[in-house]
């Protein structure tokens, strides 16, 4: 038997919030784009990487759930990063 008290309840998550991060990660990928176009000399690789580091966030806190996983489970995201 199961304790209705200790059930695991997944957030509900509206529509608008994917769409509007799926957004965010077309517009990131169109920066990454248009950042490959330019010549930064040494800072290429940098700003690739950051806005790499960008988009990985957003998929992980929205697609994957990361945001609403125990604060533990994020300083663990945020130590390992």
């Amino acid at each position: 038997m199961t304790n209705p008290s200790h059930e695991h309840t997944e957030p509900i998550v509206p529509l608008p919030t994917f769409v509007f991060v799926w957004l965010g990660l077309l517009v990131y990928t169109a920066l990454t784009i248009g950042v490959a176009q330019l010549h930064l000399g040494k800072f290429s690789t940098s700003v690739a990487v950051a806005i790499a580091s960008v988009k990985a966030t957003l998929v992980l806190l929205f697609f994957m759930g990361l945001r609403y996983e125990k604060p533990v489970v994020r300083r663990t995201f945020v130590v390992t990063v």
